[in-house]
């Protein structure tokens, strides 16, 4: 199983490919097409994370790594990626779908790169 790099700031790490692509597809069809005002300038962050996914699914293995930098340009989208992840964190573990399940850990990971 292939692993990507996911970093911010100075802040690294590794996650499988396969997580990755669970995660943003998760933000993705769960949290980001909500009818819901507190996401309603989230529209960029679907559009970035559409082509994510299909950069991701798309480059050869060992040319997947996602810069956050180059997403989180300031302070807003930074409290905005970490409430769509917290979000994913509880629907996820609301969730009786198996798949679901890693979430969690996965956003776990991420949320120590971005608070380190």
């Amino acid at each position: 199983m292939t692993t990507s790099g996911i970093r911010f700031s100075k802040n690294f790490t590794f996650l499988n490919d396969s997580d990755i692509r669970k995660l943003i597809k998760s933000l993705i069809n769960q949290n980001l097409t909500k009818n819901d005002l507190h996401y309603a300038d989230a529209a960029w962050m679907l559009s970035i994370f559409e082509k994510l996914i299909d950069d991701h699914e798309n480059a050869p293995p060992g040319l997947r790594d996602i810069e956050l930098d180059e997403i989180l340009t300031d302070d807003n989208k930074i409290k905005l990626f970490k409430d769509l992840l917290h979000e994913t964190a509880i629907m996820a573990q609301k969730s009786c779908d198996i798949d679901n399940q890693s979430l969690p850990a996965i956003i776990e990971k991420i949320n120590l790169v971005l608070t380190r």
